[in-house]
């Protein structure tokens, strides 16, 4: 009697804990397949931060919404938005968080009649055209945007605390991956969710919601310091052939 043996990932039963994932052993011992004999806790179950929110959501037109908090500006997108609007809502956010903290300096200057008027010493970074790009590009926002488009992660997460590292959790439902990493130099960010459902090739993705929050320190708007994330360890593109 030849046993019949399954590979342990055919049989997976998927905790609604992202990265967790309990397999469903199998009998190699007859030509039947047993129940769950045995359960193996594949990684350690993270609670996350109480203000990392997951945001999928199922609407039936494209929406782009962007609302304050606190200190912070928050942006959420729904379903069916093409990438040249998240990308561009994303510039747009960081536009505004600017245009809320600017906090402007000035000298005292005399006219030529002797008055005395205050004159701005820090240009409005509102009037440079190129502010948007260079805050997308210092947040690496736009390459993390468009690799994980590539790939077939569904939820991206950065639980942030102010002072000290960030901790990126990226998981997939189709795969269920569970890959972390830290970065450094974010004390002054909060990416609370980035969540993604992207079911084709299409320039449409089915479902996605972003919440960026940026901080600022005192009231002021957040400074540009480059977070220096590194992606190649961890948007790894996972294929059938690994798993199979």
């Amino acid at each position: 009697m030849v046993s019949l043996i399954q590979h342990p990932r055919l049989f997976q039963e998927y905790s609604p804990v992202a990265g967790c994932r309990m397999d469903t052993g199998t009998d190699i011992t007859s030509n039947t397949v047993s129940g769950p004999a045995r359960k193996k806790r594949r990684c350690q179950r993270v609670a996350p931060p109480s203000y990392v929110k997951t945001l999928i959501k199922r609407e039936n037109d494209a929406q782009c919404t962007v609302s304050h908090a606190g200190r912070g500006l928050i942006i959420e997108m729904y379903q069916k938005i093409p990438k040249e609007m998240l990308l561009n809502a994303i510039c747009r956010t960081l536009w505004e968080t600017k245009e809320k903290f600017y906090a402007p300096t000035f000298e005292v200057q005399y006219d030529e009649f002797g008055r005395q008027q205050y004159v701005e010493t820090q240009s409005d970074p509102r009037e440079d055209s190129t502010l948007n790009l260079i805050a997308f590009q210092q947040l690496n926002l736009m390459d993390l945007y468009h690799k994980v488009s590539r790939e077939v992660f569904s939820c991206y997460n950065i639980a942030l605390t102010p002072g000290t590292p960030a901790q990126i959790t990226l998981a997939s439902e189709r795969y269920n991956v569970y890959k972390e990493m830290s970065i450094d130099n974010v004390a002054e960010y909060r990416v609370v969710n980035y969540g993604m459902l992207d079911n084709d090739d299409s320039d449409e993705f089915d479902t996605a919601v972003m919440t960026i929050e940026l901080v600022g320190r005192h009231g002021q708007h957040p400074s540009l310091a480059n977070p220096s994330m590194t992606h190649s360890a961890l948007l790894e593109t996972v294929t059938d052939e690994e798993f199979f």
